[in-house]
């Protein structure tokens, strides 16, 4: 009862499986197997691509099959009953049917006179040993037939055993390929992220405008600068506050007379060296102030006067952080109608204070 329930199971599986319509989809990461009715022989890929696998040693009508990327192939089998089966391999991603149950009738020289052959005496008779058989066959041992049964039994439950595995491979790598794409989302997402902050630093640290505090000396006395930069494409423009405070000697009544001059100066510098960090320009434009002379002695001509002129300068300037900066300065002031004077320099030492671009 047991080898008729499996040989019912069989007929049922193999009807269901074994249409191959000469097509069988393979790929590398699948093994498909392949039932023949009679023992194999010879198996042969063209080109040889794709792997064809059967036990040789012992005989077996079950081949498994290994296809390779991207390429496909055609495959011939011989059965020991003289049949040949041609079969063409299509690579495919995704393998439809693991496993395959073949007819004699799909063999390519298979002929309707080898079915009426097999058909032929088909009477029923009993051998010496009392069991009924076709009439010209021998029955075969009880011990043989429990053997054949265990042994397609078992062939099954491994074929069964391999499509479970082979199902759960695939769940498996298509669980890994969701992550995959999700971790690739995600790093892709990460990437955007840092490449916007490192967009956002990197216009932050360009500045639109800086303002200059200095200090030094000023045609023997000492001066003082305040200047802001209204940062250019190619330059910058400069407007800037200057006092300078210095002493003229009086040769008659030997003493030093007071004198200030207060200027307002607008020109335009051009960087000469323009790094992140350190920044060396020259420039000039026009100035614009009033001079004062403190003092009653008759030797000194002069009075409070409104003087105008040019200027020329450098700046050297290196930046510690994003918002301050060390300034170094040199300005060389003309006058055109200064009681005092016609030129006067000054040098300064101070701090650059700069405001950044914000991302909009």
């Amino acid at each position: 009862m047991k080898r008729i329930l499996i040989i019912a199971f069989l007929f049922i599986y193999s009807y269901s499986n074994s249409q191959t319509n000469g097509v069988i989809e393979v790929n590398p990461n699948k093994k498909i197997f392949i039932f023949f009715k009679s023992k194999i022989v010879k198996g042969e890929s063209l080109p040889n691509r794709t792997l064809f696998e059967f036990d040789k040693e012992k005989g077996s009508s079950i081949g498994t099959i290994t296809g390779e990327k991207n390429n496909d192939s055609n495959l011939l089998v011989t059965t020991a009953d003289g049949l040949t089966y041609s079969f063409s391999l299509k690579y495919t991603k995704r393998v439809g049917k693991l496993n395959y149950f073949i007819e004699k009738k799909e063999a390519t020289n298979y002929t309707k006179d080898m079915e009426a052959s097999a058909d032929t005496n088909k009477e029923l008779t009993m051998d010496k040993n009392g069991l009924i058989v076709m009439k010209g066959a021998t029955a075969k041992p009880k011990v043989e037939i429990e053997t054949e049964a265990k042994e397609e039994e078992e062939a099954l439950a491994a074929a069964r055993l391999e499509k479970e595995n082979l199902e759960k491979q695939i769940k498996e790598e298509e669980a890994a390929l969701k992550r995959a794409e999700k971790e690739k989302v995600t790093d892709k997402k990460e990437a955007t992220i840092i490449k916007n902050q490192e967009e956002v630093e990197k216009q932050q640290a360009i500045p639109k405008a800086a303002t200059d505090i200095t200090i030094g000396a000023a045609d023997g006395g000492f001066g003082l600068n305040l200047s802001y930069n209204k940062i250019l494409k190619k330059g910058y423009m400069k407007y800037g506050l200057n006092g300078a405070f210095s002493k003229i000697n009086s040769s008659l009544t030997k003493t030093e007379i007071p004198l200030s001059v207060y200027t307002f100066d607008m020109g335009y510098f051009i960087p000469l060296v323009h790094k992140t960090k350190v920044n060396f320009a020259i420039g000039g434009g026009g100035l614009l102030g009033y001079e004062t002379i403190k003092s009653d002695d008759v030797e000194i001509t002069g009075k409070n006067n409104f003087v105008y002129g040019a200027y020329i300068g450098t700046e050297f300037a290196y930046r510690f952080t994003d918002k301050v900066g060390l300034l170094l300065k040199y300005n060389q002031n003309f006058y055109l109608n200064s009681d005092i004077g016609n030129t006067a320099p000054y040098y300064g030492i101070g701090l650059r204070f700069y405001t950044n671009k914000k991302n909009n």
